[in-house]
């Protein structure tokens, strides 16, 4: 016969006494549902079963409008490196191929894109090398500076795009 008692639930961790003691007395929801926590007596969310932890946090973490000029910066190295590389391609073969020289357009064409590729790439550089700075703005001066990041890399290769289109 057994007469060993039934195993006591496992002791909670410090932080986990931490979070059950704050939940004592503060209301809060539980970041995966939305479930009210105030009272709650495990660091585990009783409707979802998320684990809970306590964490400092800060309204300037919100990194969606960094990313949106980070991307668009990107989108623009790469289409503008991808369209020089295909012209340094394409004139290599042609040149290798019947030994002709190149039009004036192409080095037209193959310039534009060099001095795109570098200005989409220091662009990126200012944006990467700028990101505290642009995190400590406050979420409206955020969001203004990268849809004018979005705007400017956008009017910038319409802009190109058109003079090019009417020259060549």
């Amino acid at each position: 016969m057994n007469t060993s008692m039934p195993d006591a639930a496992p002791a909670m961790r410090d932080d986990e006494q931490v979070v059950v003691a704050w939940l004592r007395d503060h209301d809060a929801t539980c970041p995966v549902c939305g479930y009210e926590l105030r009272g709650h007596a495990k660091a585990v969310c009783s409707e979802c079963g998320a684990p809970l932890k306590l964490g400092v946090v800060s309204d300037s973490v919100g990194i969606g409008a960094y990313l949106l000029a980070v991307i668009a910066c990107a989108c623009a190295l790469g289409f503008d490196g991808v369209c020089a590389m295909l012209f340094a391609i394409m004139r290599g073969i042609i040149y290798f191929t019947n030994g002709a020289s190149a039009a004036p357009e192409f080095f037209i064409l193959f310039g534009t894109m060099l001095v795109l590729t570098v200005l989409s790439a220091s662009a990126l550089f200012m944006v990467a090398r700028s990101r505290v700075r642009i995190l400590r703005m406050p979420p409206w001066r955020r969001w203004r500076a990268a849809v004018l990041i979005l705007v400017c890399v956008f009017v910038a290769h319409l802009t190109v795009g058109a003079v090019l289109a009417s020259i060549v």
